[in-house]
C-alpha cells in the first residue's frame, strides 16, 4: 500500500482505520463466516430508527430505500436500473437463473465456490455445469494459491 513493510502507513490509511474503528467495533474476537458479518454502526442505527418507527405505528418506506440503492449500483455499474435485482441472498438468486435456463445449457462455475450459489445449478440433470479455476492477479495464502 505505502511501498515498504516498515515505513508508517500514510494520513490516508490513518483516516481509513480510523473510519474503519468508528463503524466496527466488535465486544470479542470475530471471525467472518459467510452466513453472518458485523454490522457498521450506521446500519445498526438505521434498523433502531426503522423498529422504533414502526413500534410507533410509522413504519418507514424501506421499498424507497431499495429502489435507491439500486439506483446507486446501476449508476456505479453504468448499466440502466433496471437490469439490476434486489433480493435477500445470492442463493435464491442463482436458484431463479438456474430455474430459468434451458435444458442443455452449459454453466461455468469458479471451482470452490459457495455451494449455495452453485447447487442449484448442479441439482438439474439437465445442465452442464463446469467448474474453472480461479484466477487472480494478486496471491494470497490460501490453498489455491489466489
Amino acid at each position: 500500500m505505502d511501498g515498504g513493510l516498515c515505513r508508517a502507513h500514510s494520513g490516508a490509511m490513518e483516516t481509513f482505520e480510523n473510519a474503519v474503528r468508528a463503524e466496527f467495533a466488535p465486544e470479542n474476537t470475530y471471525l467472518n463466516t459467510a452466513a453472518t458479518g458485523l454490522l457498521p454502526a450506521r446500519a445498526v442505527a438505521a434498523l433502531r430508527d426503522a423498529a422504533a418507527s414502526a413500534a410507533a405505528g410509522r413504519p418507514s418506506d424501506m421499498f424507497a430505500d431499495v429502489e435507491a440503492c439500486r439506483a446507486a449500483f446501476a449508476r456505479l455499474a453504468r448499466v440502466p436500473v433496471t437490469r439490476v435485482a434486489a433480493g435477500a441472498s445470492v442463493a435464491v438468486f442463482s436458484a431463479l437463473v438456474a430455474a430459468a435456463l434451458p435444458e442443455g445449457a452449459e454453466v461455468l462455475t469458479a471451482q470452490g465456490d459457495f455451494s449455495s450459489l452453485v447447487n442449484p445449478f448442479h441439482v438439474r440433470a439437465d445442465l452442464v455445469v463446469r467448474g474453472v479455476p480461479r484466477t487472480c492477479t494478486t496471491p494470497r495464502p490460501t490453498s489455491t494459491g489466489c
